[in-house]
């Protein structure tokens, strides 16, 4: 006979509110948590735990997966329920039944992926080198028994340099799971001076947008209903889509293919990198004495990342002294030995990005650009829109389309002055200009400042008073910073690449198939390496515009 576990929460919640669980026995307790099942109903209620902590451990210890329930409350995000942990329950304990879980049969593999980036926290979740070696491997095995029986969905992305003339410099073919981009190579071949060269990565492969913020970054609009809502993920994970996945595997085929074909020219990604600190700059900027030792063309592969890594930090650091004192001295670059976090770069420009710092704003986000807000639906109109905002710039709409219970929304929209009813009675947007900075926002995650008008940057700094918007100053953006940390270290999130940490500390593959990983992971730093170059000159560049000045 199935049970019904829908009144469990109430009857411990109730022995506990009215102090019953004093009267009951161990004996008697013991035979209330005899389901396996029973101690997530218990452990919400702190009393109970404190009086049997050792059957409650003894309990979570019999079951593998009760792990799941620490990795709820520790890893999981979302909305779980408090629950306590008895104190007999030790970190050894807690080590011991992630390690009964992982050699289990019920070990789940979305479960076993936020084993293996578990971020060991003192007195709270530790796990040792060996039991992440442990998950990895029972990790491989149930991806490669997964593959054995399905083919899986395939991907395919696809960079061509065609020798052939072609009508524009660039032609994409194919969407969603097949894309093919096709680059026409004679025009590189007549454009081969630097500048051209770097402005490939911007106009050619769309490494960044038109207000040079960096496109491969995960954005919450680009996640799908089953990525934001259903996937089982931590809590301190990169949030990373089928989006990202498909951005970082191009642009790492775009730079992997450019600079082979860079090379057929005898020109190397790394000279033009060299030229653009000791020459550019300097040209365009009055920069000096910018200091940069690129790996050289006979180094090995690992060398190369190494050294590019360490030359990272190196030109961060110079760009530092400039931002702060107007000059680079190398004296006190050469005593600081502390890594630079990309989140405190700082920028030479005053307010330089926007982000959201409301709720309204959160709300606004939600009436207008949320798939999820009933507004974007109205039964008469057969055409469906994903949102709001597109519908009505798209079709005529009354208040009268909508049902009675969407009618606050409208109403709160009216008077909020977000929209107005026209002498027709139609629904019209009113702030286009605060809505349409919201909307750049909602897509883009921060707005840069000075790429706007001079008419739009004043709605800005309205926003800014009134506490809906605020400004920060840095090289970086947050979504950018948080993309840099997810490549090359983990201290923002515990499922990063760990890159630089990795051959810094000389733990980087080292078996049969490491030169195709050092090539691979090298390739990445290039990119990265890039796209500071586009930030660092964009900074530059903001600094010395008339509208800055003016500004």
């Amino acid at each position: 006979m199935e049970k019904n576990y829908q009144y469990y929460d109430d009857f411990f919640e109730v022995i506990e509110k009215y102090n019953v669980f004093e009267r009951i026995s161990e004996k008697v307790f013991q035979k209330l948590i005899k389901d396996r099942y029973i101690l997530h109903h218990v452990l919400p209620n702190k009393k109970i735990v404190n009086k049997f902590g050792n059957l409650i451990r003894n309990k979570l210890l019999e079951y593998p997966e009760n792990a799941t329930i620490l990795l709820d409350k520790y890893e999981i995000e979302g909305e779980n329920k408090q629950i306590y942990l008895p104190k007999e329950f030790t970190i050894t304990d807690k080590e011991i039944l992630i390690i009964k879980y992982i050699n289990s049969k019920e070990a789940n593999l979305n479960y076993l992926r936020i084993i293996e980036n578990i971020q060991s926290k003192k007195n709270e979740l530790e796990i040792s080198d060996k039991t992440r070696l442990l998950t990895k491997k029972k990790i491989k095995e149930q991806t490669e028994k997964f593959f054995q029986n399905s083919d899986g969905i395939e991907m395919k992305r696809t960079v061509v340099f065609s020798e052939k003339r072609l009508e524009q410099e660039v032609i994409i073919e194919g969407s969603g799971r097949d894309i093919k981009c096709i680059y026409d190579f004679n025009w590189i071949k007549e454009n081969q001076d630097y500048p051209t060269l770097l402005n490939n990565f911007i106009y050619l492969f769309g490494y960044v947008d038109m207000q040079m913020r960096i496109g491969l970054t995960n954005k919450k609009c680009n996640l799908g209903l089953f990525e934001r809502f259903l996937s089982i993920s931590s809590k301190n994970a990169y949030k990373k889509g089928t989006t990202f996945d498909t951005l970082e595997m191009l642009s790492n085929l775009q730079i992997i293919s450019y600079s082979e074909r860079l090379n057929s020219l005898d020109i190397r990604l790394e000279s033009i990198i060299e030229w653009f600190f000791k020459e550019y700059l300097f040209k365009e900027f009055n920069i000096n004495d910018y200091r940069i030792s690129i790996p050289s063309k006979n180094s090995s592969t690992l060398e190369k990342c190494r050294t590019i890594l360490s030359e990272m930090d190196h030109i961060l650091k110079e760009y530092q002294l400039i931002v702060e004192d107007g000059q680079i001295d190398h004296e006190l670059i050469e005593i600081s030995s502390n890594p630079i976090q990309f989140k405190d770069i700082k920028s030479i420009i005053k307010n330089k990005y926007i982000y959201a710092n409301s709720e309204e704003y959160k709300l606004m986000e939600f009436y207008f650009f949320s798939d999820q807000c009933i507004l974007h639906y109205i039964k008469r109109i057969e055409k469906r829109y994903s949102s709001f905002f597109d519908l009505i710039n798209n079709e005529k709409i009354k208040k009268e389309d909508y049902a009675t219970y969407a009618e606050v929304e409208i109403n709160y929209l009216i008077e909020k002055d977000y929209i107005i009813e026209d002498e027709y009675g139609y629904l019209k947007i009113n702030k286009k200009k605060v809505v349409n900075i919201f909307k750049d926002l909602y897509k883009n995650e921060v707005i840069s400042y000075w790429k706007y008008s001079e008419e739009y940057r004043k709605v800005m700094d309205e926003l800014i008073s009134d506490g809906i918007l605020c400004a920060e100053s840095s090289l970086l953006s947050r979504p950018e910073a948080d993309y840099f940390n997810y490549y090359l270290n983990k201290a923002e999130f515990n499922n990063g690449l760990d890159l630089r940490n990795r051959y810094i500390h000389g733990t980087q593959p080292s078996n049969d198939s490491s030169e195709e990983i050092h090539k691979y992971n090298y390739m990445i730093f290039l990119k990265l390496f890039i796209l500071l170059i586009i930030k660092i000159n964009d900074d530059l560049c903001i600094n010395d515009s008339e509208q800055y000045k003016r500004g």
